[in-house]
């Protein structure tokens, strides 16, 4: 048993695969075939409905860019919601007219507001996966800095940043060629990070998981949820800017400490 997501009837399997359609009149469109290992939305029905939203849809690459990281096609557009899976193959329900929600409508607070914002900056998705859970990252570059971002990062809840530690001055040293003496810088900057990487709603960390086989290194920002449902997406990109000067300034602290730099 199916429900339509326009009315909330319940659909059963001949109003679904016999008659196509719900008694308000939406339909139901159900892909033939789907791209083996891509996105749930690659498939031919998606290709159909994706063919006539693309024509009224002017910046349709930063619909395409939500639509990869994971935002749900009802978020992004009018017309169109997600039924599930119909034997195994993906199916919509379609009713009145397609049309892209307006961008101010999609990134109006809340994390897709994080979302638009990058998107916007030219970051790009990419989704990873790891132990079961599903990764969407966000890379690209801030002020000169590159940076992956994660939305909402399974470990925690919260936003998570892989920085770039190549495009930090004191922190690129630590690669030293000495591998005794880099060893050493690594392994006390992860015991000085256990009581000293908190500053506020971040937490700089010396490991982050990416994916299965990469982690990385960065902070963990944690905006209350009350404040989160507010933010736009210029508040979204100052906190970034923060959470970065927090990661320099403590690199900063704990290479002082030891006379590096």
């Amino acid at each position: 048993m199916m429900q339509c997501p326009f009315c909330g009837a319940d659909l059963d399997w001949r109003a679904v695969t016999e008659l196509g359609r719900c008694g308000c009149g939406a339909r139901v469109a159900v892909s033939r075939g789907q791209v083996l290992g891509g996105s749930l939305h690659e498939n031919d029905a998606w290709e159909r409905l994706e063919e006539r939203l693309r024509r009224d849809c002017p910046d349709w690459r930063v619909y395409a860019a939500l639509l990869k990281a994971g935002v749900h096609v009802e978020e992004l557009f009018e017309g169109v919601a997600y039924l599930g899976r119909v034997f195994g193959w993906p199916a919509y329900a379609v009713r009145g007219r397609l049309a892209r929600r307006p961008p101010e409508e999609v990134g109006r607070g809340g994390f897709n507001a994080l979302r638009v914002a990058l998107c916007g900056r030219g970051f790009v998705p990419s989704v990873e996966r790891c132990d079961g859970e599903r990764l969407e990252w966000w890379v690209g570059d801030l002020d000169g800095g590159g940076l992956k971002v994660c939305p909402e990062h399974p470990e925690g809840s919260a936003v998570a940043v892989v920085v770039d530690v190549e495009a930090v001055p004191v922190r690129r040293g630590w690669g030293a060629p000495d591998p005794d003496v880099s060893d050493a810088v690594l392994e006390g900057w992860s015991a000085w990070l256990a009581g000293n990487g908190a500053a506020g709603e971040y937490e700089v960390r010396d490991w982050i998981t990416v994916s299965e086989h990469e982690v990385g290194e960065g902070f963990v920002w944690r905006p209350s949820p009350e404040r989160v449902v507010l933010m736009s997406g210029e508040d979204w990109l100052e906190g970034l800017r923060a959470g970065l000067g927090v990661y320099c300034r403590k690199v900063e602290e704990y290479a002082a400490g030891l006379g590096l730099g």
